[in-house]
């Protein structure tokens, strides 16, 4: 996570439209080791946006993170917090492409595939941060966006 926060690493693969999983062209997921003699057991999905001024870092919204065995399918839920519908297409979005990412990339290609999105998203006028959204970096971790009200109406259960 603080490589993500830091710029330092662009993720796993950027994601695409798939009915079903939901149109996620905007986000790319990442893989994390809780243990890090074991693989990769978790799977987190974020989406990077232009930075808020010019020279500082592009803004990096974690969406969600989740297990990558088991119960709870992480592109249902990070649709649900992006309010989309599993099954349709975001008209928004096709300025990202239209070609579902394949895990068969070598990594050129992948990292050829996250700097094209990159560039999409950093001029995509769609990309506005979740009102519940807070910054990965480590000394600004909990604090809410600046210019976000706080939630209303909404219990700690979700």
């Amino acid at each position: 996570m603080g490589q993500l926060a830091a710029g330092t690493s662009d993720g796993r693969h950027a994601l695409g439209y798939e009915s079903g999983k939901g149109d996620l062209r905007d986000c790319v997921t990442a893989y994390l080791q809780s243990d890090p003699q074991a693989k990769a057991d978790y799977r987190l999905v974020f989406r990077e946006m232009p930075a808020v001024a010019p020279g500082e870092l592009p803004r990096r919204e974690l969406l969600a993170v989740k297990p990558r065995r088991g119960a709870g399918n992480i592109y249902e839920h990070t649709c649900a917090r992006l309010n989309r519908n599993l099954h349709d297409r975001q008209p928004g979005l096709n300025a990202f492409g239209d070609r579902m990412p394949s895990l068969k990339q070598n990594q050129a290609q992948r990292q050829a595939e996250l700097d094209a999105n990159r560039a999409i998203a950093h001029a995509f006028p769609g990309q506005v941060p979740l009102a519940t959204s807070r910054p990965l970096a480590a000394s600004q971790f909990g604090n809410r966006r600046a210019d976000s009200p706080p939630p209303q109406g909404q219990g700690l259960d979700r």
